[in-house]
């Protein structure tokens, strides 16, 4: 495993969508295929297909 990395990929492993929820799973690894280990800090965000087209979720959605 490695801490810095100068690229990082993201794999999805596994992932549920519940009514409200979203769960997932996920590997990062360097450039190398390596494991990074020590993630702080990791943000996803939702959208939605509409009538209207694609919504990012808001507070009043």
């Amino acid at each position: 495993m490695v801490e810095k990395s100068t690229t990082t990929n993201v794999e999805m492993v596994a992932h549920t969508l519940e009514e409200g929820a979203i769960k997932f799973e996920f590997e990062i690894t360097n450039e190398e295929g390596l494991l990074i280990s020590g993630l702080e800090n990791a943000s996803a965000e939702m959208a939605v297909l509409t009538e209207k087209g694609i919504a990012r979720r808001r507070p009043d959605y």
